[in-house]
């Protein structure tokens, strides 16, 4: 499918400052005319249901398979009371298929504490399928019925509730009724699990490049891997990327963090001011006018051999009992400007995205993009009122140990319905108590410092850079970091290994309390407007 055309009006995000995503453009569900595509055959038996080539909403995707549905309402006729009509009970059997429990659960999802990826994957499936079953709602109407409907769809395993069960294998049907809503589970359950990557899932476009007669079955195979991956353990961050270039982006190779395709921008979440730290987001915007796709990719695909250096020397060494110290607010900085810099990749297809920091009205840095959104995963969390909150990815996205644009409306209350599933009240932090202070080193860093200096900063116990500095669990090195771009910029400049976000009110000690047992812990303090993600607890 065709670029959209860009506008002069430039695509800005609330968050990050403002931070300016390129130029605007019009995706095109806002202006093609796509009907429905005819069959081949008209009057005749229909074997198929195509979709014309084009870009579709999630909406408009649900209506484009409603005939199927609405063939099989039809032939069955009205029920007698008390019985449910046929509509509402074919209709509570996608209710049940697409929630994440029960017995027909096509995704029956479970996850552990500190499993944060099938956490959020768990909630955005249980949003996705109930606002997928009032699209089919509201797309129902009989108008469309087709009797000569006689699609043959392979069993893929679906289990029907008890009240389909006994609507459709009773007298008033027949196998090709069965058929045809067996396929429209399918594509349903389909629909909502290529929608799964993206946080605002209503408004992504998915492109259809060629008639598909069988609405999205092209989908069966990356949904699978997938699956295969969601349901056997933690879902690595390169999963959900992957899954989302099915029918946006399909040919970029395997990898990267986001992309660019003909309808506009995808990009990791968080940074449009979500707590999610795996879902996507998409903008309707284009940084580069290409007609091409692009992949937004790691500037170090692995970060355990990326170039390390040293913290630099602290502007001040805390004595024990000493906190908070007068310099603290002396050392924050302010970011008086930030741009986004589009840097070419390891080849034509892939663009290395870098933050561009103006720090204290002076001191340019960049850093990359994908390993902020690393760093965004693997930090550690402390609240107040909760459990520490952390999660922790190998170099290759996988887990182990441990772990805007204004809002419409609609937007701040699906977010509210997801927030609410996780957010929970924990028991107090009895379990994990931080060290005496007075074994605690605390050692107070400038932000711009740090942010100056080449490749991700940590200590490296071989070569310390101080005699005064130590990497032991003792030694907590401190960045105040009250501005928001910085926050983020220290994220993604960090080595991302016992990185913990405090506020001031919180004593440095309580940073030992998460994190490894062992080297030095690294505290961006009071990060401004940044909220640990959504909390543990299962869905009920």
């Amino acid at each position: 499918m065709g670029f959209e055309p860009v506008t002069a009006t430039a695509y800005q995000i609330a968050h990050l400052g403002g931070l300016v995503l390129g130029r605007t453009i019009v995706p095109a569900v806002y202006h093609q005319t796509r009907p429905m595509a005819p069959s081949d055959n008209q009057g005749s038996i229909r074997v198929d249901y195509p979709l014309s080539p084009g870009a579709y909403t999630a909406k408009q995707l649900v209506a484009a398979v409603s005939p199927l549905l609405e063939t099989v309402v039809c032939a069955l006729g009205q029920s007698s009371p008390p019985e449910d009509s046929p509509l509402e009970t074919l209709l509570g059997g996608l209710t049940a298929i697409l929630s994440t429990s029960g017995r027909v659960s096509s995704l029956p999802l479970s996850y552990g504490a500190s499993d944060t990826s099938r956490r959020e994957i768990a909630g955005q499936a249980q949003i996705i399928g109930t606002v997928l079953v009032q699209h089919a709602r509201d797309a129902f109407s009989l108008e469309k019925a087709d009797a000569n409907f006689r699609i043959r769809s392979p069993c893929e395993g679906h289990l029907w509730t008890s009240a389909v069960v006994s609507l459709l294998m009773g007298s008033r049907s027949n196998r090709y009724l069965m058929e045809l809503y067996n396929e429209w589970l399918h594509q349903m359950i389909l629909l909502r699990d290529l929608l799964l990557p993206f946080e605002n899932y209503d408004e992504v476009p998915l492109i259809i490049t060629t008639k598909a007669k069988k609405g999205l079955r092209g989908a069966e195979e990356p949904r699978k891997r997938f699956l295969l991956q969601c349901l056997t353990g933690a879902t690595p961050y390169l999963a959900i990327v992957n899954l989302a270039k099915t029918f946006t982006a399909p040919d970029l190779l395997s990898g990267g963090y986001g992309f660019q395709y003909s309808q506009g921008l995808v990009l990791p979440a968080f940074l449009s001011g979500s707590r999610s730290c795996y879902l996507l987001r998409y903008h309707p915007a284009r940084l580069e006018d290409t007609s091409s796709n692009l992949l937004f990719d790691y500037e170090h695909q692995n970060y355990y051999t990326a170039p390390q250096n040293n913290i630099s020397e602290p502007e001040t060494v805390v004595a024990p009992g000493a906190w908070p110290p007068p310099s603290l607010f002396a050392l924050k900085p302010q970011s008086t400007k930030c741009s986004l810099e589009v840097n070419a990749g390891s080849d034509s297809t892939r663009r290395i995205l870098k933050l561009q920091v103006d720090i204290d009205r002076g001191t340019l840095v960049s850093v990359d993009i994908g390993q902020i959104s690393r760093g965004q995963r693997y930090v550690h969390h402390i609240n107040l009122s909760t459990r520490p909150i952390s999660s922790h990815e190998g170099p290759n996205g996988t887990i182990s140990n441990g772990e805007n644009k204004t809002s419409s409306k609609k937007d701040q209350t699906e977010r509210s319905v997801f927030e609410s599933r996780f957010t929970r009240k924990s028991p107090e932090l009895s379990e994990s108590r931080p060290k005496s202070a007075s074994n605690i080193h605390v050692f107070l860093h400038k932000a711009s410092n740090i942010l100056s200096q080449p490749g991700l900063v940590t200590l490296l116990s071989h070569k310390p850079s101080s005699e005064s500095l130590t990497n032991d669990a003792n030694s907590i090195h401190i960045i105040p970091a009250k501005n928001q771009v910085i926050g983020f910029a220290l994220l993604g400049k960090l080595y991302p290994e016992n990185v913990v976000l405090l506020n001031e009110n919180q004593a440095p000690e309580t940073a030992n309390i998460v994190g490894k047992n062992f080297g030095a812990r690294f505290v961006i303090m009071n990060f401004e407007n940044h909220r640990p993600p959504l909390s543990n607890e299962d869905i009920t």
